[in-house]
Parts: structure tokens; sequence; C-alpha cells
């Protein structure tokens, strides 16, 4: 169904890789690393559609019903703003988010209103967010986009706090 351009490597972590892949638009594919999951949280966070949510295309386990396992799955790949300051550029970044703080006050305000209402809806359906950090953010040209919610957990949240 996709072309994945497995020399084209774009992120890595403790649980997989991430690849560009080209299907006619640009998407990425992330493989794990044989780590027991089970793909139920992301099923749920794809059907939801939650606009500042990368998009979740096809999900693809491996093993038997009992013992399955989240083996890759392909998603959406989100531009980060284009960093045009050559101060800027020269900044030594973890990844290729431009610092939020070179974003206009209105882009801030909208986006922190956008996240607490998608932790928000998360919290409502019973997903614990897990790994939220900085890295797991793109800051494209009009959103803040969440990407790597695999690891969020299904279950009774028992408590909801969103800080500023």
């Amino acid at each position: 169904m996709f072309n994945v351009n497995d020399e084209e490597e774009i992120g890595r972590g403790s649980h997989g890789i991430v690849y560009m892949c080209y299907d006619g638009k640009t998407c990425c594919k992330k493989i794990f690393n044989n780590i027991k999951y089970t793909e139920k949280t992301l099923r749920k966070i794809k059907k939801l559609q939650i606009h500042n949510i990368y998009k979740i295309y096809e999900i693809r386990q491996k093993g038997s019903f009992l013992n399955r396992e989240l083996d890759e799955y392909y998603m959406d790949y989100y531009e980060p703003a284009k960093i045009t300051n050559p101060e800027v550029k020269k900044m030594n970044r973890t990844n290729n988010n431009l610092p939020l703080l070179y974003f206009p006050i209105e882009y801030i305000i909208r986006n922190y209103y956008a996240l607490k209402d998608t932790f928000e809806q998360l919290y409502k359906h019973n997903i614990e967010v897990i790994d939220m950090r900085y890295l797991n953010l793109v800051f494209t040209e009009k959103d803040i986009i969440i990407i790597d919610v695999d690891n969020y957990l299904k279950g009774k949240n028992e408590r909801f706090c969103f800080i500023l």
C-alpha cells in the first residue's frame, strides 16, 4: 500500500524507528523493536480523529490473537515551520522545531487551547497521556501537532491536570 524509503530514517526512539514513505502524499512509517504492545489505544486515538494529533492510516500487528504485538503503523508526516531567521538556524536543536518563542503570541495561545481541548477529549475517553514532551510535538506553520501517541494508555483516569 505504501512505498517505504528504508534509507530515510527521520526519527528513532526507545520503542522503534520512523521512516519516510511516499504514496502520492508524504507519510511515514514507525516500526517497533519487538516490544509487547496492544494496538487498542492507538486504534481508539485513530478513531477519535482529533485535529492536532497526527493522522494514523494503517496499524499492523503480529502474533496470535492472545499474544498480539504492535508491529508497525503508517501516519501523516508534518513539516515543521520553516526557519527564516539566520540566528535561529545556527541554534543547536534536538529536532527540526522552531523554538516556540519565535511564533506569534496568537499562535501560542490558539494552540495552547487546542492542546487543552485535546487532552480533555483523551481524558473523556479514558486515555492517559504518556511520553508528552517537546520532541513529540511538531510546530507546523498553522498548528502544534502531537506525534508518537502509541505509548498512551487506555484505562480509568482518576485525575486530569493541564498546566500552562
